[in-house]
């Protein structure tokens, strides 16, 4: 098929999406469009569809982006502040299910809401002495804001075995604790230092450890 074939059916599915339409109305060669072996990741996720309200079919458009995902070696000690947090909190660190969420517009709107609002509402400050890991506090450092994320995360319908805890250290060489959410197109970083949401390998730290489905068990990042 022709790139102007190609690109005239990309067109139309787009048309389609945006009308409403659902996507069982395209002819099926419109799926050539999204194979991995033609360039479509530059046209965004109202190209796939991602944010429309159409009822759609799942199209394999998965393999078009890299999987940005964290790779896990050995078993590692989870920190011992979060270790003690979760024998004082027990319903905050229950294993999950689900291990990844789909990555769609409304759920990376929803992520880059909650990272916000957290990173506004609470007071930064660094422990003094012994690390502690707090919820439902309005100044913390670090772990307080990845609690809080990780709890309204769980709230709002996302699975709590997509929600991951990292260490690592800063390019200034600080001690520093992230979220991240696993999509099937990367792990997505949530930080307290910046409202932007961006995958793991964007970011400028240097990873160490990270927890898996289940909030106790933990491995060192590869």
């Amino acid at each position: 098929m022709s790139i102007k074939k190609i690109i005239a059916n990309s067109i139309m599915a787009l048309t389609l999406l945006n009308t409403g339409s659902a996507l069982a109305k395209i002819p099926d060669n419109i799926e050539i469009a999204l194979k991995p072996s033609i360039s479509v990741s530059s046209l965004g996720d109202n190209f796939l569809g991602l944010n429309s309200k159409a009822k759609t079919k799942k199209y394999a458009y998965e393999n078009i982006f890299p999987k940005n995902i964290i790779v896990e070696k050995s078993a590692a000690s989870s920190p011992l502040g979060f270790q003690i947090f979760c024998l004082q909190n027990s319903s905050e660190c229950k294993a999950g299910v689900s291990t990844t969420i789909d990555y769609s517009f409304r759920v990376m709107q929803k992520i880059a809401y909650v990272n916000r609002t957290v990173n506004l509402a609470i007071a930064p400050r660094n422990d003094v002495g012994t690390d502690k890991w707090l919820i439902n506090v309005s100044v913390g450092d670090c772990e307080e804001y990845v609690l809080a994320k990780r709890a309204k995360l769980i709230k709002t319908g996302v699975p709590a075995g997509a929600l991951r805890i990292a260490t690592a250290t800063t390019k200034e060489g600080v001690g520093h604790a992230v979220l991240i959410v696993r999509t099937h197109k990367g792990d997505m970083v949530l930080d307290n230092l910046t409202n932007a949401i961006k995958t793991w390998d964007k970011v400028e730290h240097t990873f160490i450890a990270i927890s898996g489905a289940n909030p106790s068990k933990w491995s060192i990042i590869g």
